[in-house]
């Protein structure tokens, strides 16, 4: 708590209120000052979890400092409601606290996550928020995550490291494998296709609002330059059914961007590789997590 304390001493809130709200990649707070309500953003990832991996070991500040650059370009393309960066007392956009942590203050947006029961009559509106981000972060070229071969490498040295550890069974870690060749190839094809961007890579349920001026994306610590089948199909990861599949495909359709769904299914299958990656450390030793391993490799890490 005492971390929370310094990074809201350091925007001028020290006798702010505030509640925790998540803790992933990020603790997550809302404080509540002068009768304000702000989200104070600080980079501590859960114990177990490193993000080391997917950002290819840049500095924290500099990442966090660029997602503020992101917002604000957004912003004046015309994303209005986003989050806003709000400056500390230093006039900067990001504090360092505690043993060089960065934490950013961000405007309150009033809404609610979707919920999980209610997530397939938004799939097509997913779809065209998911354009929509594309479109306002057109001309941005500041230092983000690179969600390419380099990242694949990295990916392939965890799973390796995973199975000699005993966190992984061999014959998982082969799956992953063949699943990492057909991902590097799609993303060799989208780079040639000229088919890439700045993409959010996090468009979880819990990271879009529903408010009184539509869907809005939160949480761009993750966001970086990757192919807009890897956007589709992270956001496919939220259903299970066919259905709310095809209708978020078609509002990427009919938002301007074709993605083909054999490409989305694979990009699908690299936000799982993602998460296990990421948490093997973690989780390893929970039966779910075994259990779902053997449903990935039977239902989804099928392909060649």
């Amino acid at each position: 708590m005492d971390i929370i304390g310094a990074a809201l001493k350091s925007f001028g809130m020290e006798d702010a209120q505030y509640d925790m709200i998540r803790h992933n990649e990020n603790m997550t707070c809302k404080v509540m000052h002068e009768g304000q309500f702000y989200s104070l953003r600080i980079h501590q990832p859960i114990e177990g979890f490193s993000t080391r991996l997917i950002t290819g070991y840049r500095n924290d500040t500099e990442l966090m400092r660029s997602e503020v650059d992101l917002l604000l370009h957004m912003i004046r393309n015309g994303f209005d409601h986003l989050q806003k960066p709000m400056k500390n007392v230093q006039g900067e956009y990001v504090s360092e606290v505690g043993d060089g942590i960065p934490a950013m203050l961000l405007t309150w947006v009033e809404g609610t996550a979707i919920p999980e029961e209610e997530g397939a009559k938004y799939a097509e509106e997913l779809g065209k928020l998911a354009c929509r981000i594309h479109q306002a972060v057109k001309g941005f070229d500041g230092e983000r995550i690179a969600y390419d071969n380099r990242l694949c490498d990295r990916m392939a040295e965890e799973i390796r490291e995973a199975v000699a550890i005993g966190h992984l069974p061999a014959g998982v870690g082969q799956r992953c494998m063949r699943e990492l060749s057909v991902v590097r190839r799609i993303q060799d094809k989208y780079a040639r296709e000229g088919r890439t961007t700045m993409i959010h890579a996090d468009l979880s349920l819990g990271n879009i609002l529903i408010t009184d001026h539509g869907l809005i994306p939160i949480d761009f610590s993750l966001s970086g330059y990757g192919s807009l089948a890897q956007e589709a199909g992270m956001l496919m990861s939220n259903y299970q059914d066919e259905d709310s599949c095809k209708r978020l495909l078609e509002g990427f359709s009919k938002a301007g961007e074709e993605i083909d769904a054999t490409d989305a299914d694979i990009f699908l299958v690299f936000s799982i590789l993602l998460f296990i990656c990421t948490h093997h450390n973690r989780v390893y030793r929970e039966a779910w997590f075994r259990n779902a391993l053997g449903m990935w490799c039977e239902s989804l890490f099928l392909h060649e």
